[in-house]
């Protein structure tokens, strides 16, 4: 044993709280393949032990050691958080969120919440639940909770919240207009011929192009973007593949759509949710490419 700690109260953190323990190692241990074995013994009426063991590396110093980047599900984070301190809108205002495609900067998203006195507190989050609720499985805003494996808002800590995207290098923008400042409209480009339109109106069977790609519409949808909400389909043409990504039990497959499961690439024959490849059988909705 290296080292022991006494009680210790737990430390407010996002999403949970925490408990942080301080241990000295002796100055003679050092190496890249070292393995730290520890337990945490819980003071209550069950007496819960807890055991874990962890690769580390010690170094002399500070080590010079980068820690890994935080990674969370399938979606990636835009650099930087939802929203900085400082960023206080007022009654009257307009809340701008603009997200803008990887390469181009062309934008794909505005949404805007005017604040209210009833609103003027929780802006955030229900701006969030706006967004959020376009294309939970390839736009979110919030945090990775990794005990629930899932990402969420948390309410609690507004500034710890990011934009999550479903591909890397795109880019955000929130912004306050006054009550006194004209808002720019929300302005639809001139587009090609076929192209899709966030201001249109699709229904089932309707074919769209968007960014270089062909897409069918499954229902009813408006302002719901193609390659991002799960109301369109890819049109594959021949040759062509469509864009794999690893398979989530909680996102909506249509007929055609391919995911990666254990290092395996499967084709949905119908629309499904929540069915893991692999287990559905020789004639199930996931079949092996």
């Amino acid at each position: 044993m290296v080292d022991e700690v006494g009680n210790i109260e737990p430390t407010e953190a996002t999403p949970y709280d925490t408990y942080n323990f301080k241990v000295k190692l002796p100055k003679d241990r050092i190496g890249d393949d070292v393995i730290l074995y520890s337990r945490w013994q819980r003071i209550d009426p069950a007496g819960e032990g807890f055991y874990n063991c962890s690769d580390i590396t010690i170094k002399q110093d500070n080590g010079d050691i980068t820690p890994p980047p935080v990674v969370g599900g399938n979606l990636h984070a835009i650099p930087g958080f939802f929203v900085k301190p400082g960023f206080v809108p007022v009654e009257g205002d307009t809340v701008r969120f603009r997200l803008m495609a990887p390469g181009t900067g062309a934008e794909v998203l505005d949404q805007r919440l005017v604040i209210t006195a009833a609103n003027q507190a929780t802006w955030a989050q229900i701006l969030a639940e706006q967004i959020n609720a376009l294309a939970t499985e390839r736009l979110f805003i919030g945090v990775w909770n990794q005990t629930a494996a899932k990402y969420e808002f948390n309410a609690n800590n507004i500034h710890a919240n990011q934009v999550w995207v479903e591909a890397e290098n795109y880019g955000f923008a929130l912004s306050i207009f006054k009550d006194l400042e004209p808002l720019p409209p929300v302005v639809d480009p001139e587009l090609p011929e076929g192209s899709w339109s966030k201001s249109a109106t699709y229904v089932a069977g309707d074919v769209v192009t968007h960014g270089g790609k062909t897409w069918k519409a499954g229902w009813w949808t408006k302002g719901e973007q193609p390659g991002i909400a799960n109301v369109w389909t890819q049109v594959l043409t021949d040759g062509e593949t469509p864009d794999v990504s690893a398979w989530s039990a909680t996102k909506t497959y249509n007929e055609n759509d391919v995911a990666i499961h254990n290092g395996t690439s499967w084709k949905a024959y119908w629309n499904t949710v929540g069915e893991e490849p692999g287990t559905t059988g020789e004639w199930g909705v996931w079949r092996k490419l």
